[in-house]
């Protein structure tokens, strides 16, 4: 891996168009594009059609392993899902030395906590059943199960003890890292778990256990490029910055005619037929953050931020302020003394969809909604808060990381019921590894934008936006009315470095980008 490229753009700036032109226009080297969806894997594949991608998936008639490994040995160009890269990092490693990887979307799932799978283990009434079921499970025959005598078995900081005591894991002292002792020769019921630490470095830290995907897999490839949008906010970001990759080149996606770009001082349609051929790659900052300032100005006239009254500030019954976070949801939100907080929380979204000015007709409202999937009972049941809410129920529930899909573009009343924050053991996990304060702020402020921009606005289109956590709202509020006139992509330390370089950036700024980009060699293709 030479180096790790960055393509910074707000939503609908045109960062995958223009990749695909990019490309078009220049590839000739073997580029794999990793994708969150099969159907945008399908968009990829239909507008790179020429270079003749292989999108994985995209039929049930073969293995996707089976079909990846075809085309890796082929060394064909090739579209596949996160999922299926994930599930195969070993056999691509092999493969990919010729490669580019163009990552649509940071993976935020890069470093997560690591839970431990379940057995379950089929008792038999009595010895000479459990013998019975021992012969069934090592014949030919499929054993029928009776789910009533399968017991549970969830692996503990006991067995974790075991584990370690006995060298069937191996720990790091300086790194904490757990590693799977491969000279055992016996096998154990351990090795249910065997896999998981072949695939992923798994951590110990603060009791608890953090799984995150080896930098191997990326050092295979020629170049890695980034499709995202407030980088520095990304866990991604703080992954490259654990292994001490701390800084980046970066590039911004722009229209390339820029006459055709204003008309009448608003920024003119682009149709789908002609698009990909109008976005182009510039390292010029100040010549991107113009054109985000417009597209920003442009959606600013087309979202109605609920701001009446007084719909962001709860109580408990000590006077105490609650924020809508995960915590609250879990652990509070279904006793009886918060209850007033969930009826006031409901009426809130009930006031909001009854004043609805802007889609006051449920026929032209069509609403989508999130909260944490383990509160989704919270808000659809009427028994908590004693209350219902109308137009809100799990089919129209959009997860609130959910990202880069159109699937959801026709939906224009938005409610966000959430106080997003990160994982605490993550955060620790990632300021203890990279002694970089860990900007809780930014991380939520760019999950709730990515999710704002599945509904119509990313096909300006009007939206109603009512966001219950007065933080949240707060957050959006100023990045909405704030213009994009300081990038959030590099680091402090190069900014710092570079000071006099940014006092007159216009003036400066061509001189500044060949000097960064000779120091990193860049290339496209």
């Amino acid at each position: 891996m030479d180096h790790v490229c960055v393509i910074e753009g707000i939503m609908g700036s045109g960062k995958s168009s223009a990749v695909i032109n990019q490309i078009l226009r220049n590839s000739r080297e073997k580029t794999m594009i990793i994708v969150n969806y099969i159907k945008e894997g399908e968009r990829y594949k239909e507008k790179l059609e020429e270079k003749n991608f292989k999108l994985m998936g995209e039929t049930i008639k073969h293995s996707k392993t089976a079909d990846l490994k075809r085309a890796l040995e082929k060394q064909e160009n090739i579209i596949c899902t996160k999922a299926l890269f994930e599930m195969n990092m070993h056999l691509i490693k092999e493969y990919v030395s010729e490669y580019i990887l163009i990552i649509d979307e940071a993976m935020n799932d890069i470093i997560e906590t690591y839970k431990f799978p379940s057995l379950y283990i089929t008792h038999g009434k009595n010895e000479e059943e459990n013998k019975e079921l021992d012969k069934k499970k090592s014949g030919k025959n499929k054993l029928k199960v009776d789910c009533k005598n399968l017991k549970e078995y969830s692996i503990t900081e006991k067995d974790m003890r075991i584990m370690l005591s006995n060298e069937i894991l191996i720990k790091e002292e300086e790194t904490s890292k757990l590693l799977w002792n491969n000279k055992l020769e016996e096998p154990t019921i351990y090795d249910i778990i065997k896999e998981d630490f072949s695939t992923y470095d798994i951590y110990e830290f603060q009791n608890n256990y953090i799984k995150v995907i080896p930098l191997e897999i990326f050092k295979a490839f020629k170049r890695i490029i980034v499709l995202t949008y407030m980088w520095n906010s990304q866990i991604m970001r703080y992954y490259f910055n654990m292994h001490g990759i701390n800084e980046f080149h970066i590039e911004y996606p722009i229209m390339k005619d820029k006459k055709v770009i204003i008309k009448n001082g608003q920024l003119e349609e682009v149709s789908e037929e002609n698009k990909t051929q109008k976005f182009k790659l510039t390292q010029f900052e100040m010549e991107y953050l113009k054109y985000a300032d417009m597209l920003k100005e442009q959606a600013r006239k087309h979202i109605f931020l609920e701001s009446r009254g007084d719909k962001w500030t709860y109580k408990d019954y000590t006077e105490k302020e609650i924020n809508l976070s995960y915590s609250f949801y879990l652990n509070d939100a279904k006793k009886p003394e918060y209850e007033s907080i969930i009826k006031r929380l409901k009426s809130n979204v009930n006031n909001c969809i009854k004043n609805n000015e802007l889609f006051p007709n449920k026929a032209t409202r069509k609403e989508m909604w999130t909260v944490y999937k383990d509160a989704l009972e919270v808000i659809t049941d009427r028994k908590y808060g004693n209350i219902s809410i109308r137009g809100l129920n799990e089919k129209n529930f959009v997860s609130f990381n959910k990202i880069a899909t159109n699937e959801y573009s026709d939906k224009n009343t938005l409610f966000y019921l959430i106080d997003r924050y990160k994982n605490p053991f993550i955060k620790s996990f990632i300021e203890a590894k990279t002694k970089i304060k860990f900007d809780e702020e930014g991380y939520a402020l760019s999950e709730l934008i990515q999710w704002i921009w599945r509904s119509a606005i990313r096909n300006n289109q009007d939206i109603y936006l009512y966001i219950a956590s007065e933080r949240m709202n707060k957050l959006f509020n100023t990045w909405l009315n704030t213009e994009e006139k300081t990038s959030s992509i590099l680091s402090e330390s190069l900014r710092k470095s570079n000071k006099e370089l940014w006092t007159n950036l216009d003036e400066k700024r061509a001189k500044f980008v060949q000097r960064f980009s000779e120091s990193y060699k860049w290339q496209w293709f």
